[in-house]
């Protein structure tokens, strides 16, 4: 199994009432399955006339390749876990370690073993590689790669923007939910 990592938001306390920290991971079942998808992410890329390196980023990209890209997610064979934490002043704050445990539970139960290319991020890194060990998880291992030269990160940033605005109740993005829902295994949303 292969995963893609990538998270929405920022630890900490709420700065307002309907702030969030998301973890969402990807997962292709197999190597064919990735190479697969890529394919069909570089023929939008040269449907769209962009370069051989754009990235497809949720926040920066114009309106034309995103929605290209969310129909295309639409269409890919993968599963998604999301794990959101709501963040709240009077409450215990969205941590980097509380979202591991969670996210890397989530994982155990579903696999036996797994690779991981994670957005660069060294505090996600550090809690996911401290958790990995904590829990005694030897069938993981997980790699920082530069969301830029990763197409199927790019895949987990636009489901994870999808997720955080589902987590808000945001409803304009609804029907954008809806076009990856069914890929979903889980969605734990922690308060």
């Amino acid at each position: 199994m292969y995963g893609f990592m990538d998270e929405s938001g920022s630890p900490g306390v709420a700065i307002n009432n309907n702030d969030y920290f998301l973890v969402c991971l990807v997962i292709f079942k197999s190597k064919k399955s990735c190479q697969i998808a890529i394919k069909k992410i570089g023929r939008v890329v040269e449907r769209l006339g962009l370069a051989e390196d754009y990235e497809f980023h949720s926040k920066s990209n114009a309106a034309r390749p995103k929605a290209e890209f969310l129909d295309l997610i639409s269409r890919l064979d993968f599963q998604a876990i999301i794990v959101a934490l709501k963040k709240n002043d009077f409450r215990e704050s969205a941590s980097y370690r509380r979202i591991t445990e969670i996210i890397v539970e989530e994982m155990r139960v579903r696999f036996s073993d797994l690779r991981i290319d994670m957005d660069r991020n060294p505090q996600l890194y550090s809690e996911m590689m401290k958790t990995k060990k904590r829990l005694g998880w030897k069938g993981i291992k997980i790699v920082q790669c530069d969301s830029k030269k990763s197409r199927l990160i790019q895949v987990a940033d636009y489901v994870a923007h999808v997720a955080m605005k589902k987590a808000k109740n945001s409803p304009k993005e609804k029907v954008n939910y809806e076009l990856i829902s069914d890929k979903v295994l889980e969605f734990v949303i922690r308060r």
